[in-house]
């Protein structure tokens, strides 16, 4: 058994702080990207079609990653891209919530889209410095623990921060007011989640360690970016990200869109669906998807996963407006099943994939890329590959908005009339459908079969399933055999009173 690692006290001091700090960053992030940024374009007057290059804006802003990185390694530059990139990034949105009060309607919507664009491009040329910076800060042999801490607390607080905002954009709506009224409080809600990083990345100023110095070697990195392209497995891998990011692009926005006009959902309905139950399930399955790939591999999981996700969106058009009957029970009373639930337990066999999914394309990437010096250059190229997928499919998303923008459909058996969000969703389940073939050339030594790996995967979850129904049965029988009955007299006692 070993010992637990003894920390210095000033970089335990530090790591503490690094975690409170986050409480306050993780507010800001799941603030701006949950249903008050939907809520906030719509009544600034952004037309729909606008919503595809809001989706592609982190994408785009993702490129900036390059020059920043070059910047970082040629000229030391961590620290000053590090803290200049988070303070823009989070003062963007305090700006943001100020538009609609200093300028006139008609161009709110499009500086809005330029300073969403600044604050996804100033984040992702801090990203490169934040990652140095935690190698050096963060010992090896407690960097899993504290991550996985940092990641815990930002999903707890994302969980209570987007249920908090929905519920408050309900009120304001259900109250009658003005659609200024609703305007104004989400404005208040980007300046005040802004203030808030703000403060964060300035407690983080004092803790970010110094630069190091330039390297006096010519640096040729930008040189090297067609050097990855040489491998046979990371072409397969690079086509079917390009493919699977171009399906997933657009969705982050339009989603929204779907659910408050298709499914007339609340802003707390919202954020629980598309937000709070994802990042639970996130955490609850994350640790299950590892176990299985350090056991069968990357590639099966991969592939199992990618098929899973390709449900996801098709789900959603089995939700259905309104209430699907009522439910009466003791001590509660009548309360309504909503008509979305059947679907979207569909929904949430996506939902529960896509983490494994995340961590089997990373260890792939890990694993072409190696540990050597030339590993970065493969993370760079599919960075920008990556970014311009997800720009791509935004685009695309923008042109379908306005040119089919009318256009409505039926499916069979369905009873219900479908309009082009509906065609979009479809859309990415048919993309992501191209991209699954392209996982069988991607190297992979240690893959077990797919069939043998899904035997695996049914026989676990029927095993705990079984374990789980036949638990309180094993309790009370243990109970039971570890109690005396008190009301049968004994026989020694009858023998006495004769």
């Amino acid at each position: 058994m070993t010992r637990p690692t003894k920390l210095p006290s000033n970089l335990r001091r530090d790591l503490l702080k690094l975690n409170r700090l986050w409480l306050l960053g993780s507010i800001w992030l799941w603030t701006i990207t949950g249903a008050a940024l939907t809520r906030f374009a719509q009544g600034i007057g952004m037309p729909e079609a606008a919503f595809g290059i809001l989706a592609a804006l982190p994408f785009i802003g993702a490129l900036l990653q390059l020059p920043a990185s070059y910047m970082m390694e040629k000229h030391s530059f961590r620290r000053r891209t590090t803290i200049i990139g988070a303070l823009v990034s989070r003062s963007c949105w305090v700006v943001v919530g100020l538009l609609p009060w200093v300028l006139p309607l008609e161009m709110t919507w499009p500086m809005m889209l330029l300073l969403v664009f600044f604050a996804w491009a100033a984040m992702h040329c801090a990203t490169p410095g934040w990652i140095s910076w935690m190698a050096d800060l963060v010992p090896d042999k407690i960097r899993g623990r504290f991550l996985g801490k940092r990641r815990s607390v930002g999903m707890l607080v994302g969980v209570f921060a987007s249920l908090a905002v929905g519920w408050m954009l309900d009120v304001v709506e259900k109250a009658g007011n003005p659609p200024q009224i609703l305007l104004m409080v989400t404005s208040s809600v980007f300046m005040i989640a802004g203030l808030l990083g703000v403060i964060e990345v300035i407690g983080y100023a004092r803790l970010i360690l110094p630069d190091k110095p330039a390297p006096k070697e010519p640096y040729n990195w930008l040189s090297s970016l067609s050097e990855p392209l040489k491998s046979k497995s990371f072409r397969y891998y690079l086509a079917f990200n390009i493919i699977f990011i171009f399906s997933i692009g657009y969705i982050g926005q339009y989603i929204w869109l779907y659910a408050f006009e298709s499914l007339k959902l609340e802003n707390w309905v919202a954020n629980l669906l598309l937000v709070t139950i994802p990042l639970l399930i996130s955490g609850l399955v994350q640790t299950a998807w590892g176990k299985l790939m350090d056991r069968v591999g990357k590639k099966p999981v991969m592939i199992i996963t990618v098929f899973l996700c390709i449900i996801g969106p098709l789900g959603w058009l089995l939700c259905m407006p309104g209430d699907l009957f009522m439910v009466s029970l003791p001590y509660v009373g009548e309360f309504p099943i909503p008509a979305y639930v059947p679907g979207y337990l569909f929904v949430l066999v996506a939902v529960a994939a896509y983490p494994g999914f995340d961590l089997a394309n990373f260890n792939i990437l890990i694993g072409i890329s190696g540990t050597g010096s030339k590993g970065s250059v493969y993370v760079a190229v599919n960075s920008i590959c990556a970014a311009v997928a997800g720009a791509l499919s935004g685009i695309m998303a923008t042109i379908i908005t306005k040119y089919m923008g009318d256009f409505t459909f039926t499916l069979p058996l369905i009873d219900r009339t479908y309009s082009y969000l509906a065609f979009l969703l479809i859309l990415a389940s048919v993309i992501r459908v191209f991209s699954l073939p392209l996982i069988w050339g991607i190297e992979d030594s240690k893959a077990a079969p797919v069939k043998d790996t899904l035997r695996f995967m049914t026989t676990s979850v029927y095993s705990n399933i079984r374990q789980a129904v036949l638990m309180p049965t094993r309790v009370a029988v243990r109970l039971r055999r570890r109690t005396y009955d008190l009301e049968t007299p004994c026989p020694q006692d009858e023998t006495v009173n004769d």
